[in-house]
């Protein structure tokens, strides 16, 4: 007599090989997900003036997302964000703005939310990304917990975390197509997705 053992594979259990997002989360309670790879503490960062940062977010799930947050840890006045998910060219660079959020206030603490139904898929590569107005305050992912885009290993190393757009002025809203002009080593804004 013969038995026939099934092993499901991550492809049939849906999940694609993507890094974040590793498990299917609950909506209920208003769980949240992001591209923080490990549990290491958030800590914060001041953004910069007509900038946009850009960092990789590899879904292992497919899901569609309620509500993308960030959260302003003081308040500083006159300060704006828009929170902006890309997709990549061939070069691995975000190119296409496929979601971008309305001007989120940052003048005052707590967290700052845009309501959507945009779908990620399980496998593909998305570029999450902040534009900022002025210098807000806002809670950050420290670069060990994110997915290094490059490293440089010349006099030492350096892993470089996300791609930076400077000079893109807030009011002209996201740059579209993505063009990033230089990079950063350092912690990015965190993002949170809800699930629909």
């Amino acid at each position: 007599m013969s038995t026939l053992i099934q092993i499901n594979s991550a492809t049939s259990s849906g999940a694609k090989g993507g890094v974040h997002t590793m498990v299917p989360f609950w909506g209920i309670f208003n769980f949240a997900t992001s591209a923080q790879l490990a549990g290491n503490t958030t800590t914060s960062m001041f953004l910069s003036n007509d900038q946009v940062i850009y960092y990789p977010y590899i879904p292992n799930i497919s899901y569609t997302c309620g509500s993308f947050n960030i959260e302003a840890v003081t308040g500083v006045a006159g300060t704006q964000g828009r929170i902006c998910v890309y997709t990549q060219d061939a070069n691995g660079l975000p190119t296409t703005l496929v979601y971008s959020s309305a001007n989120l206030n940052l003048s005052t603490a707590g967290l700052k939310t845009a309501t959507t139904s945009f779908s990620f898929i399980a496998g593909n590569t998305y570029w999450l990304a902040v534009q900022s107005s002025g210098a807000p305050h806002v809670k950050s992912i420290s670069s060990s917990g994110l997915v290094q885009v490059w490293n440089y290993a010349v006099g030492g190393g350096f892993s470089a975390t996300a791609w930076v757009q400077a000079g893109v002025t807030f009011a002209s809203g996201a740059p579209s197509p993505g063009a990033p002009n230089s990079f950063t080593l350092q912690g990015v804004p965190l993002i949170t997705m809800n699930k629909l």
